[in-house]
């Protein structure tokens, strides 16, 4: 699992560069940041002298809502000290919660030297002070200085905070504040292994902070299919390694999905799984179920919806492992027990499309390629 930061909690104003709006979510564009070729860092000039994206003059940070429709999302956006790793038992400002795999890990930080960009926030997400959430509800009283409709159908407003006066204020309430890094695990891991990896100087990554207590990410949880294997056969190894079991239908299965309870299903039956309240259901499923079933079988998918990963199950004749709704509590309670969760346990909804807001990295001539 990727390092926690250090605090405290530094979110420092940037020179955003901002694609057009009609640019936004282009997928020629991303396709450009996802499959970078050498000395790419050129196009972002490119861009610039070509009139699609614009570099702000004046450092700052912004305040960001976006979204579609009811589904809303508001945060600040900034520059986030990453440098410093936090030492067992002492403040940390940046919690991961989720492991993530080397390889991606190194293709992303190789992505960042070829390209420089930073082309989407690290979205991070806590319940702030409420005089922060006060400063901001001021700072949306002017209207916003760019507004737009993507690609996708998102609705962007931004303000930016430049007056040094409200960057100050601003980031004296964020400072001892801590926050769960909710989406972009292997992009944090990414910069961590740019830092590591070189003489960096450039110790910062683009971030949101999202006030939960505000316009807030939603939660869900991450399902399994699991292949090779029978229900019945998952059954008798929840049984065999202390868990409780209840038979479920279509109906009442739903219902289970809370708290300390899991649901298996093939498609035909169900069954819920009361899992030791002394973990988080997905570390419940890992370390002790999934070890303990004959065979050990392979995880086919992974599925947001709860009817699509048990049709998966029926259509592969496997079985789905539902897992309850997670709350922003029990992933801090996770990761303070040091273990974290496991990779794709989490999703959180909406996310911004990217190059909305971008950053530019500076980056080493030794960093890794």
């Amino acid at each position: 699992m990727p390092s926690p930061t250090a605090g405290p909690l530094d979110l420092a104003p940037f020179h955003a560069l901002r694609l057009s709006g009609p640019r936004v979510g282009d997928p020629r564009l991303m396709r450009l940041l996802a499959r970078p070729r050498d000395r790419d860092h050129r196009v972002v000039e490119g861009w610039i002298r070509r009139g699609l994206a614009v570099r702000d003059e004046t450092a700052s940070l912004h305040l960001h809502e976006y979204g579609a429709g009811r589904s809303r999302v508001r945060g600040l956006v900034g520059a986030l000290d990453i440098s410093r790793t936090a030492t067992p038992g002492g403040a940390a400002a940046v919690l991961p919660h989720e492991r993530v795999q080397d390889r991606q890990t190194r293709d992303l930080a190789s992505r960042l030297v070829t390209t420089t960009l930073d082309p989407a926030p690290l979205l991070l997400v806590q319940r702030s002070p409420a005089a922060l959430r006060a400063l901001l509800r001021q700072v949306r009283e002017q209207p916003p200085t760019h507004q737009f409709l993507d690609r996708h159908g998102q609705t962007h407003r931004l303000w930016p905070l430049e007056r040094a006066d409200l960057v100050a204020e601003a980031s004296g309430l964020l400072a001892p504040t801590t926050a769960v890094l909710a989406d972009g695990h292997h992009r944090y891991a990414a910069h961590q292994l740019r830092l590591a990896s070189s003489s960096e100087t450039d110790g910062r990554a683009l971030a949101m902070v999202i006030d939960q207590d505000d316009l807030p990410l939603r939660i869900g949880a991450i399902h399994r299919v699991l292949g090779g294997t029978r229900l019945d056969e998952v059954v008798r190894a929840a049984r065999t390694t202390g868990f409780t079991t209840e038979d479920a239908d279509e109906t009442s299965a739903p219902a289970f999905l809370e708290d300390d309870w899991l649901v298996l299903a093939d498609g035909r039956q169900a069954v819920a799984v009361r899992h030791p309240t002394d973990q988080v259901p997905s570390r419940s499923l890992h370390d002790r179920l999934l070890p303990a079933i004959e065979g050990r079988p392979r995880i086919l998918g992974h599925e947001h919806d709860v009817d699509q990963a048990v049709a998966r199950a029926r259509a592969s004749a496997g079985v789905a492992t539902l897992l309850p709704r997670p709350s922003l509590a029990s992933i801090e309670q996770a990761v303070a027990s040091g273990n974290g969760l496991p990779e794709k346990t989490t999703w959180f909804s909406p996310k911004p499309t990217p190059g909305a807001v971008l950053r530019q990295v500076r980056v080493a001539v030794d960093a890794p390629s």
